[in-house]
């Protein structure tokens, strides 16, 4: 399952990485300016990661993040 994470402030993708793996397993990564697809293995998870990030605090942003079609 894939989730949609905006309003990234600059950051790279192995620093997103370590803010979405306590959620589960990741399969992917892309980060394109301040915005990021990352893919789980679990559906459960990405749901999770998606519960808890959105309205998160990550270096003086609020995230927002959300489903999407893979």
């Amino acid at each position: 399952m894939t989730l949609k994470v905006e309003n990234l402030p600059p950051c790279d993708e192995e620093q997103l990485r370590s803010v979405f793996e306590p959620f589960g397993i990741i399969t992917s990564v892309v980060k394109k300016g301040s915005s990021a697809i990352i893919k789980f293995d679990e559906e459960e998870d990405c749901l999770a990661a998606i519960q808890n990030i959105n309205g998160y605090e990550y270096f003086g942003k609020i995230l927002s993040a959300h489903k999407i079609n893979n």
